[in-house]
């Protein structure tokens, strides 16, 4: 086998991911100042290589929260449609207004979301919490209990 025909089988390298195909989808303002603030609040200080995919991990977690909960509180029979449009349409207007449509109390339980993931987030990040709930046992029990 001579150099040229050895250089026509060896392997080419793998292109590398362009920008276009590590595109992440944009996140909203309003919830991105959500997500930095909990960074924030949870005394978290990162470097912008580590704060964008940080703050692309917790959209990713906060629209699956999302979408959990108005599954939960919609009617049995709207949950399927809803998997059928957040399965097919990429379109965040035609799911806005499929959740508008089937779940009248849509504000309040994306507001609720939005505290549970919060309250969620900044408890797994605290290392020592004060046990100021759990009662203590007490000393001076009565005879016989």
């Amino acid at each position: 086998m001579d150099n040229q025909t050895a250089n026509q089988t060896a392997p080419q390298p793998t292109p590398q991911p362009t920008q276009e195909t590590t595109r992440q989808p944009e996140i909203p303002q309003d919830i991105r100042a959500f997500l930095e603030n909990i960074l924030e609040d949870a005394g978290m200080t990162l470097t912008p290589e580590l704060k964008e995919p940080m703050l692309f991990d917790l959209y990713t977690r906060l629209e699956k929260k999302l979408i959990a909960d108005a599954m939960e509180n919609m009617k049995p029979e709207d949950v399927e449609a809803f998997t059928q449009v957040i399965q097919t349409s990429t379109n965040k207007e035609e799911i806005e207004q499929f959740i508008n449509a089937h779940l009248p109390n849509a504000k309040e339980v994306f507001v609720q979301s939005l505290v549970d993931f919060r309250t969620y987030f900044l408890a797994g990040t605290q290392q020592t919490a004060p046990q100021t709930e759990a009662p203590q046992p007490a000393d001076n029990q009565p005879a016989g209990s």
